[in-house]
Formats: C-alpha cells, structure tokens, sequence
C-alpha cells in the first residue's frame, strides 16, 4: 500500500466515515473544505486544516475526493490535485445523474436505486465509474430510508476506491452516456407538490414518501393539499379500499383523512400548516366534503411560479433562519375587528426607498430591539395564496445609517422582482428555521394595502404614505402613537441621512410629555401620620375579598396579604427585632418579597 495525501469537500456527514477510514489506512488528509458545523468540530478534533471555501485551497496533495458535495469544483481548483478528483454520486449512474436522485427514484417508482464513486471527469456526473453499488426498494420507502441506504453503501463501496487510489490501478468504468439522465436543481415535483387526486393512489403515495426527509432538509418541496379552505402539508401517506369521485373526502379520523382517487383511495396523516404546525383534519373537512380539482392549465402556471421562487432558495432560506420578527409595541386585544387607515405626512424630497429606509428605523426603534425584520411586499411580485408568500424578511440593525437601509432594501427589491416570495413550504422543509412567526411590522411598497398577517403596516404608493392597523390588535390612539413616532423619524432622515439608526429620536414631544410629566402627577393628599403598612392594613378590612397581589399565576387577597405580613412581623418579634432596627430583606423577586416588606 503506497499512502497518499487529499483533500476533501462535502457539507454531510459521510465525509466525516470517509475521512475516519482515510484515516485509518495511514492516509493523510491536507485540507477539510466545509461549512457543515458537524464536520468542521470534526475536522479541529482531528488537527485537520479547515477551509470555507474551495478558492482557499492550495496545491500540494495527490486526489481531491468530492463527498457529498452539491458545488460543481471550477477547473482550477480540479488541476490542484496532483493525480485527479474523485466524486461521490447518491445515484446510478449514467441513468440518475444531477441532484436529488434518490427522491426522483422514488417519484418514478423505481424497483432498485444505487450509488456511484466516479472520477470527476468531462460535464457533470460524466466520468469513469470505479465503484458502484444497487439495492433494492421496498414498497414503503420514504427518502429518509433511502438516503440512509445511500450512506451506507457509500460506506460499503469506499474501500474499492481507497484501494484504487493506493495502487494507481483504477477500474474505469466508462459511462454509456446514451443512457444518461440529468435532474437539474430547477426541477420540482409538478405544481409544487400539490397533489392531483385525479391521478392513481399508489403514484400519490410514492410523491408523498419521496418528499419524507425525516425532519432533515427537503431541497424539493412538501406533499400537500387544498383542504378547508387552506393549504395543508402531509407527510405519510397510504393506499387503501374505497371509491368516489377524485377529491372526495371518504372519511376523517382524530390524525389522518381518506380521499377518493382515480382508482382507489388514499389515507393520509401528519397534516401541519406550511410552518410545520400540526393541524386535526377533522377541523378542516367532514365525510362528503370535495377537495378543489386542480386543471392542467393551473398546475402547468403554478409548476412554472414554483419553479421561479426555488431559484431564490438558498436566499431566502438564510434569510428565515436569521429572522428576527419585529413585534408592534402597545398591541393588545381590543375586541374590535376591521382594518384603520392613517394617511401619513411625507417630507418633500423623500423618495421610496428613503421612505422605506425611515419606515425600518421606525419600526427597530419602536419595538425597542437592536436586531429586527420587517415583513416586505412590493408590487407585481410572484406569489401564490398558501404556496408563495406575498412578503420576505427585511432585517435592520441599530448600528446601521439610514443609507446602509436604503441601499439594502434596493438589493432585497430586486431579488423579490426576480424570484418573487419564498415557498411557503420552505419553513417547516428547513430544520434550522425553527419557531417561524411573521413579523408584526409590514412594509408595503407600490401598492396601498396593508401586508396580510401584520399587524401594522406602513404603504408606500403613488408618493403617498399610509399606516394601516388591524383594530383587532391596536387601539385607535395607540395606532396614533405610532404614526406620530413615524413621522418623527421620517422628518429627522430628511433633514441628516447619514447618522445611525440608534442615533434617531423616537418620541414625539407630545409623547414625550405624557410620558415623563403627564402620568408622573402623582401628587395627592394623604394623612401625613399614616404609614404605608398601616394604610394597607386598613384598605384590607375595607375590602378583605379583593385581589391585592398578582404573581405570575398565583394571586393573593388583601386578607390573605396581610395575614401572612403580619405572620413575618411576629416572627421578627420573636427574633427580637424593635422599632429602628436594622433588618435586610434577602429574597427572591415574587409573593414573598412583599409580605416581608410590609411585615
């Protein structure tokens, strides 16, 4: 056995066997490139050196080894390898080539899968095989189970390539690429996932299983249904006995729901709400029930959003990860219903994107937070009710000037014109997205309307400004507050643009002087011979009943309050505590902090 030295690249733990068994047969490893958390806590337990980036990397090793790795490796980094590059395929090749072939598998209805160790030869997936390996698939197969059987017939083959490398001898396998088929990133399960009931139960059921991921990414997209008026995830789904017209509903249970397909029927459970949240079919429909039939005209137009809105992922992925929604401050439930519109007065000068820039500092100010995000919507963008989102986050930070917001919605604007909003499905696909709430704070741009799940939200229209509040959520002169504040902020921006958000005035002096002077005129008169404990003590004769003292979910009358007040002043008789002695209170924040001050 002659050793070699490489260099790695993948972002999935496969890497992390391969490198062990590298490892283990005395082989040297130069360079780990990944951002998967996992493997770089590997790789420094190891020594080994780490890299963000392929661009980092630098010659000196024998065989760049691609392991699990969805970047396609430019020329350049490829000639830095001494004696070639070696990649690893979670597919048959020639016949399952480019990404996400084990769920394709599955969607096709496949008898056998398999994987292929290839050298990173000519176009993508095209090179010389020199291992492989094929298993079968059972009939109730989900790409979690299947991508499980991946790794471990990846880890079954790699020795046949670990041996290859040694000795210099490789078994070339030479694709027939007339056989070849290539699943690109654009390509997506028809109309997004949606599932057409028109279609027989068992294809159903295979899309259903080829989108279970387990809880692990979902690069495709979700199963799911228009059900009770709204769209609903599934995540298992089964063929079983029963007829009717396609799309009818042939039975609700507690957690799963049975429809009529076109030749049979189909049980399916696990139902969430696109965030992820779990839903009981039988607050959504009953037995007879017809779920819409979606047309061919319909699926082609939403296939083709979808499509458009998966291009921006990766984007809008981070994006939702890092979110950190802006709540309203003064929100709470009124009891009131409709939707109030307040015109808003513009500084002359102020185009849309400054406005919007003001809009930002108000709402980061407002909530009180160094870090938040908005709810954005403009105009014209590509959205679907249910399955595409009408908003995407837009995070500002205090530090920032409104310049830096200005140009950083600018950049935002032009990826929502491109890719329009994000799946809908994408919260509850991603792992790392997790307690999803939309922001509270909506910014609408091009269109006068408030932005749908916001509580407030500032328009921006045809040179005009407009706060729209749910009078659900906040009160008429809370709302007034607010548009105050924002007016306040707008003017200070139009008069010095470049000073940070931090830096702007937040209260109006109106508010101002509610605050500090107005709520603060507490004078009144008072018996100047009366202490505090024994005004409490008379209040609590008067009205013995009412509640005196509330702690989270405890609550105490003024009997009971004075009670236990009075219990800790014979205690501290007892103790021999006299008037102007000196006695500490050392306690913890709650009921008992009280009764041993007024004791």
């Amino acid at each position: 056995m002659t050793p070699f030295t490489c260099a790695l690249i993948g972002n999935e733990t496969l890497l992390i066997g391969c490198a062990d068994a590298l490892l283990a047969r005395g082989h040297r490893i130069r360079a780990v490139v990944s951002k998967d958390p996992g493997i770089r806590s590997w790789a420094g337990g190891r020594g080994l050196t780490l890299l963000d980036s392929q661009q980092q990397l630098q010659g000196g090793f024998d065989w760049l080894l691609s392991i699990a790795n969805l970047t396609v490796i430019p020329q350049n980094i490829l000639a830095l390898a001494a004696k070639g590059a070696v990649n690893f395929h979670d597919g048959p090749l020639p016949a399952y080539a480019g990404l996400n072939t084990p769920n394709w598998a599955l969607i096709n209805g496949e008898a056998q899968h398999g994987i292929s160790w290839h050298l990173i030869e000519g176009g993508v997936d095209e090179g010389d095989i020199l291992a492989q390996r094929m298993f079968g698939l059972t009939e109730q197969e989900t790409a979690f189970s299947l991508n499980s059987k991946c790794y471990a017939a990846a880890m079954d083959s790699f020795g046949e390539v670990i041996a290859q490398l040694e000795t210099g001898d490789l078994n070339r396998q030479p694709q027939d690429l007339s056989q070849r088929r290539v699943f690109a990133k654009s390509d997506l399960p028809a109309a997004g996932g949606l599932l057409d009931f028109s279609r027989p139960a068992a294809e159903l059921a295979r899309l259903v299983r080829a989108l279970d991921t387990g809880g692990y990414w979902n690069p495709l997209c979700a199963a799911k249904l228009r059900i009770g008026g709204r769209v609903v995830l599934t995540g298992a789904a089964e063929t079983a006995a029963g007829s009717g017209a396609p799309g009818t509903v042939l039975d609700v249970h507690k957690d799963s729901v049975k429809i009529a397909t076109a030749d049979g029927a189909l049980v399916l459970s696990r139902l969430t709400t696109p965030a992820g949240r779990p839903l009981e079919p039988a607050g959504l429909i009953h037995a007879g029930g017809m779920l819409p039939a979606l047309t061919a005209e319909d699926a082609e137009t939403l296939t083709a959003k979808m499509a458009v809105t998966q291009a921006g992922e990766q984007h809008w992925r981070q994006a939702l990860a890092a979110m950190q929604p802006v709540q309203v401050p003064l929100a709470s439930d009124t009891g009131n219903a409709g939707m109030a519109r307040r015109g808003i007065a513009l500084p002359g000068g102020l185009n849309r994107e400054q406005a919007a820039a003001g809009v930002l500092a108000w709402a980061l100010l407002s909530s009180g937070e160094t870090t938040a995000d908005v709810a954005l919507s403009i105009g014209g963008m590509n959205t679907v009710p249910g399955l595409i989102s009408d908003w995407v986050p837009l995070q500002a930070r205090q530090e920032e000037t409104a310049s830096d917001l200005q140009a950083k919605t600018c950049q935002l604007i032009e990826k929502m014109r491109k890719y329009g909003g994000f799946a809908e499905d994408l919260v509850a696909r991603a792992p790392e997205i997790s307690g999803f709430s939309q922001p509270a704070i909506g910014l609408s741009l091009d269109k006068d309307a408030a932005v749908s799940g916001c509580t407030a939200t500032v328009a921006f229209c045809g040179g005009t400004l407009a706060l729209h509040t749910d009078q659900a959520r906040l009160e008429s002169t809370a709302a007034d507050l607010l548009a105050a504040r924002l007016e306040l902020v707008l003017v200070a921006l139009a008069e010095d643009a470049s000073q940070p958000v931090s830096a702007l005035p937040m209260l109006p002096d109106s508010e101002r002087k509610m605050l500090l002077e107005d709520w603060n005129r507490t004078a009144t008169d008072y018996p100047s011979d009366l202490t505090i404990h024994a005004a409490f003590e008379a209040q609590a004769a008067n009205t013995p009943d009412a509640v005196a003292l509330v702690f989270e979910d405890q609550s105490f009358t003024s009997s009971e309050v004075n009670a236990r007040a009075n219990a800790v002043a014979g205690r501290l008789r007892e103790m021999d505590v006299k008037p102007g002695t000196h006695a500490g209170i050392h306690i913890r924040r709650g009921p008992e902090l009280v009764f041993a001050a007024l004791g």
